[in-house]
């Protein structure tokens, strides 16, 4: 099978050691390169991807914006690419829906395994990272803070008693997107189906409409 991969950075070494990886791989295609934050939502939306790769500082669009507007509306997977080794900064991404942070010293070292870890549903984090995230879950964050605002639409409609088909529809979104949203929103909840994620809506007092 293979990977469409999209590169958003406006850094020109960056980029030229990435394709050259990517290039390495059988199962990578590189689809598109975007030098900006607008650019990496338009291409993103436009073409698709797999995955993405991420610049977390970058002209236009602020990257989390980007992020989370990627993860509200579409089924590409992000790995964030970035310098900033704080905890702080690798905790609001991931929270803010980031499939992988990978930093730019490893990036080419790294890139392979990332790209297939996040392809097949996992998460990657930069090893020399893990220190910093000892002790810390997700699922210690408030519901709110987890969840996007797609996410809650589609956790709306389920309570709401809509299939998978009508959500879709309602949402003007193909159903496979509606699975993946659910897919995520599952992982994020600990639940596995959608009884379980309503008796999770009630206990934990979502507010919905």
């Amino acid at each position: 099978m293979t990977i469409r991969i999209m590169i958003a950075d406006d850094h020109p070494l960056i980029l030229a050691g990435i394709r050259s990886e990517l290039a390495l791989e059988e199962d990578f295609t590189l689809i598109m390169e975007a030098k900006n934050g607008d650019e990496a939502y338009t291409f993103t939306c436009q073409h698709q991807p797999d995955i993405l790769l991420l610049d977390i500082n970058m002209p236009g669009k602020k990257a989390i914006q980007v992020l989370q507007e990627i993860k509200a509306n579409l089924p590409t997977k992000v790995i964030m690419l970035s310098a900033y080794r704080d905890r702080g900064t690798v905790l609001s991404m991931l929270k803010g829906g980031a499939d992988g942070y990978l930093l730019k010293d490893d990036a080419i070292e790294e890139l392979a395994a990332a790209i297939r870890t996040v392809h097949q549903g996992g998460t990657w984090v930069s090893p020399v990272l893990l220190p910093l995230l000892e002790g810390e879950s997700l699922e210690n964050s408030l519901p709110e803070q987890l969840l996007t605002q797609r996410e809650l639409e589609v956790i709306q409609n389920v309570v709401d008693g809509l299939t998978n088909k009508e959500i879709s529809q309602k949402l003007n979104v193909v159903e496979r997107t509606v699975e993946y949203h659910l897919s995520n929103i599952f992982r994020k909840t600990g639940v596995f189906n959608k009884i379980e994620l309503i008796l999770w809506v009630q206990e934990h007092g979502l507010p919905l409409t």
